[in-house]
């Protein structure tokens, strides 16, 4: 032959087997790197919606209109649950105590804890 070295019958099953191992590795590493995408993409979307769910019922709480101490969001927020406790600061108004509760859709539990005051009457 022309001396290029190149088998003109195509490819021998070594390098078949070695381009597949290779093609693998690298569809392994992508799959990785997209399943650790969408688990930090649940993580934050829980993050910023207990955010903003719970700085909203904190100011209920502090404002008087919520009346309850626990609870469960409406739909579609209804897998966020909540808790209060109340402390008595030393002016005779109370320090709120907001603890938001979920389940993200791969199972994990997570906890958001938020802090308010509310004056005395």
């Amino acid at each position: 032959t022309g001396g290029t070295g190149l088998n003109p019958d195509g490819f021998t099953l070594f390098e078949v087997i070695v381009a597949l191992m290779v093609l693998t590795l690298a569809i392994s590493a992508l799959l990785g790197s997209f399943r650790q995408l969408v688990y930090t993409e649940e993580q934050l979307r829980g993050r910023v919606t207990a955010l903003i769910i719970g700085r909203g019922k904190l100011a209920e709480l502090e404002q008087g209109s919520e009346k309850g101490s626990s609870g469960v969001f409406a739909v579609p927020y209804s897998r966020f649950s909540w808790s209060c406790r109340e402390e008595t600061a030393a002016d005779g108004g109370s320090r709120l105590i907001l603890t938001l509760k979920w389940r993200n859709q791969n199972g994990l539990s997570q906890e958001e804890s938020f802090s308010g005051y509310r004056a005395a009457d």
